[in-house]
């Protein structure tokens, strides 16, 4: 069995995060075919440096470029015979495979959702919400990042479906992973009683809640803190962010960084994580913070509520109140105590969240269930081998067509760039 990873974008995010560590994975065990890189960006970049198997078909969610790319992404797929499974994920990869699904090319095709439907999907562009229920319908199989989005998934797509979903958390891979016992650093130094570091990660977008932090940030200073506070991420709300911090006089109080692959091992430096989202289907940047023993300070969100355990691991605040979360951070800076409770919860939590048998264990028997249960290719029957042997023994191959002969350290373009 061999699969082909489809990511809905390269930049540095939750989504290309995931395809990364899945990708590794899969790779380690044999099991994967190729990650299908849209452009080049951040997760390209990381599959090259570990050597690990990645094409780059340039692919546009342009609306006027969007019949070339699924046409540029069929041809791909036909030039696959060594593949057996699409796993795609995010809406943008799951629109551009419908063309491959309609057209039949012999794949199964499997998804992973990862964020909770747009708000606006009722609204004006209710039809893309309605298209994208039709495709999570065609999928053969549908995982969901947590147990909060898959209830929304069989909302929309019937419970008489949920023999066909599954539930596979993110994870990480520490930083400090060959260590037997990671060391939890000492606690940032202060210039002083009040003065305050903390750091957020995410898209610039209104779901992500950043103008709540600001307007908190505001809160904290006139309670006679010193906040600092640099947020690391682009999007659409970068001008009116920009400008709501000026307003609340902050300018000298907030930065804002662009994403880096370095940021979590500058997590240390700080006092708090805090993720303000308004909807969250995980936040795996909390992960990423019990990593480097840091305490996070998470709105009270569906998605959330799992990842960030309140007063075990993290601290909740009242979603979109930054009045709330002024109380949580000024809470947490009270009391060092609870702060070093906070990040050794965090740190034994985290043993749940990273790569384990289990977890490979889980991701098998996605893929084993996607085989033996779709029926339109007539593949034979697959055996596979316990955790640790061989991943499963070869299959029938459809017959050979054009094939492209990828090494582990390509990722020169193998499709024109769609108009």
């Amino acid at each position: 069995m061999k699969i082909l990873l489809f990511p809905s974008a390269v930049d540095l995010a939750g989504v290309s995060t995931h395809v990364f560590n899945l990708a590794k994975l899969l790779n380690e065990d044999g099991l994967l075919d190729a990650v299908i890189c849209p452009d080049h960006g951040w997760l390209s970049e990381r599959l090259e440096e570990n050597r690990i198997p990645h094409v780059i078909v340039r692919l546009s969610y342009r609306p006027r470029a969007f019949l070339s790319s699924s046409l540029a992404l069929l041809r791909f797929l036909q030039s696959r015979p060594s593949a057996d499974i699409v796993h795609v994920h995010g809406r943008f990869p799951l629109f551009i495979s419908a063309l491959s699904l309609v057209r039949g090319s012999g794949l199964i095709f499997v998804t992973t959702v990862h964020q909770f439907a747009h708000p606006a999907s009722a609204g004006r562009f209710g039809w893309k919400s309605k298209v994208e229920t039709f495709l999570l319908r065609r999928m053969s199989r549908i995982c969901c990042v947590s147990e909060d989005l898959k209830e929304e998934v069989l909302c929309r797509i019937g419970d008489q479906n949920a023999p066909r979903v599954d539930v596979i958390p993110n994870w990480i891979e520490p930083l400090g992973c060959h260590a037997n016992a990671p060391v939890i650093p000492p606690r940032p130094r202060r210039d002083g009683p009040s003065s305050i570091k903390i750091c957020a990660i995410g898209r610039l977008s209104v779901e992500k809640g950043l103008d709540v932090l600001v307007r908190s940030l505001a809160i904290l200073r006139s309670h006679g803190y010193l906040p600092q506070c640099d947020i690391f991420g682009t999007g659409p709300e970068q001008s009116a962010l920009r400008k709501l911090t000026a307003d609340a006089g902050l300018r000298d109080a907030v930065r804002f960084r662009e994403p880096s692959g370095e940021v979590r091992r500058l997590l240390p430096t700080y006092d708090i994580l805090v993720i303000p989202s308004r909807s969250e289907s995980f936040g795996l940047v909390a992960l990423e913070a019990y990593d480097a023993s840091v305490p996070v300070i998470a709105s009270d969100v569906p998605g959330l509520r799992k990842t960030v355990l309140d007063g075990k691991t993290g601290l909740l605040f009242e979603s979109g109140s930054s009045t709330s979360l002024a109380a949580a951070v000024e809470r947490l800076m009270q009391s060092e105590p609870l702060a070093g409770e906070l990040i050794a919860g965090g740190k034994r939590y985290l043993q749940e969240y990273m790569p384990n048998d289990r977890l490979r264990s889980e991701c098998r028997e996605f893929y084993r269930k996607a085989l033996l249960e779709d029926n339109r290719s007539g593949r034979p029957p697959y055996r596979f081998a316990g955790a640790g042997g061989a991943a499963a023994e070869p299959m029938k191959r459809r017959p050979e067509s054009r094939r492209y002969v990828l090494r582990a350290s390509t990722a020169a373009s193998m499709l024109p760039r769609p108009d």
